[in-house]
């Protein structure tokens, strides 16, 4: 909501919600009839409804992904190769045992060492078991949606035999393969999702991996959850998976300036940045590079229709190269200087004839 106004999808669901008790109360004698409630919100005064491309906070690849975001990833993944602050087993010297040997984070080892000299090193976070993961997750869970496009709700979904590295036996690349069951699957189709980085989600996925075999002392097997719930009720539980994405992602996006961000053409209304950020972050990128919305709407399981209402917020300006590349070869040569500056003058903004 802004201060003028809120949401017709939050009136949607505020109704669905009332029909849902109400129908509950009438079944069971609890009220004598059921209530009438509007159909249609967005006509309203009071009631904004942004346009289904606009309802998300959306990343702008230089300002957000360039200059935010990807130096925080190199970052985290900097101090999680860090040798120093590895965690390792009790005792360095024999092997991993979950009852005998487990492994202790950088933290309890300098246990001993002041607190407060440690909290001053800049690598305090990365030297304690929590807050090392949570990092850890964050960083490999943005960049798998970024270089995917897998939902979300998908993700959280998948075990460790869903991941897996094949090669072209054409030219030799490694690829990464996602595969989504029709269990994982938001629409219960079965597909494969290959990163669009070559072998390097996998190679995260191996850093991430072994994050997770540290915190939770387990040694990951392909049946594990990618994604175990860490703490419930105040248990770590390794044998369940988180649910949703939300509390790995709005700290660190909040704690980086990217909690919220303005619509443009919408004064007032405000819209919030999440893990589906990177999911549409992918398919505008993918668009721009000129990959066919059809290998797209394959690779994200999503209809081509839904890419074209939901995701692609680009304006044509973005597909300039695209429309002009079978032109190009004919008019490879740019305009002389004299002719460069007769275009710069000829940049001049038209008066409507209400304004002369």
């Amino acid at each position: 909501p802004s201060e003028k106004s809120i949401s017709a999808n939050t009136l949607k669901l505020e109704r669905i919600i009332l029909q849902r008790l109400t129908k509950w109360g009438y079944k069971h004698n609890k009220i004598a009839r059921l209530p009438m409630f509007p159909s249609r919100f967005f006509n309203m005064d009071g009631v904004h409804k942004l346009p289904a491309n606009r309802r998300r906070g959306r990343f702008h690849h230089e300002d957000h992904y360039q200059k935010i975001l990807m130096p925080e990833f190199s970052r985290i993944r900097k101090q999680l190769t860090k040798e120093k602050n590895i965690p390792r087993p009790v005792d360095p010297d024999k092997p991993w045992d979950k009852e005998t040997n487990p492994y202790i984070s950088y933290a309890k080892r300098q246990v001993k060492v002041d607190v407060r000299k440690r909290m001053d090193s800049p690598d305090y976070k990365f030297t304690c078991q929590r807050p090392r993961y949570n990092l850890a997750q964050f960083w490999f869970a943005s960049l798998l949606i970024a270089n995917t496009g897998i939902r979300p709700a998908e993700i959280v979904k998948l075990r460790h035999r869903d991941i897996s590295v094949r090669e072209d036996p054409e030219d030799g690349r490694w690829y990464t393969i996602f595969t989504i069951t029709e269990e994982t699957s938001k629409l219960g189709k079965y597909r494969e999702a290959i990163a669009r980085d070559f072998h390097h989600t996998w190679d995260r996925y191996q850093i991430f991996k072994r994050e997770t075999e540290y915190y939770f002392n387990e040694e990951a097997k392909p049946d594990d959850w990618l994604f175990p719930r860490v703490w419930d009720k105040g248990e770590l539980r390794y044998d369940l998976r988180i649910a949703r994405l939300n509390n790995v992602m709005r700290p660190h996006l909040q704690r980086l300036g990217l909690h919220k961000t303005t619509v443009e053409g919408y004064e007032g209304i405000q819209v919030y940045f999440s893990a589906y950020s990177f999911r549409s972050y992918y398919i505008t990128q993918r668009l721009k590079e000129g990959l066919n919305i059809y290998t797209l709407s394959k690779n994200a399981g999503v209809s081509i229709q839904t890419i074209m209402a939901t995701y692609d917020y680009s304006e044509n300006w973005a597909y300039r190269n695209e429309m002009t590349k079978h032109f190009k070869s004919l008019n490879d040569e740019l305009p002389d200087s004299e002719h460069i500056e007769r275009l710069r003058n000829s940049q001049m903004k038209w008066e409507p004839e209400s304004e002369k």
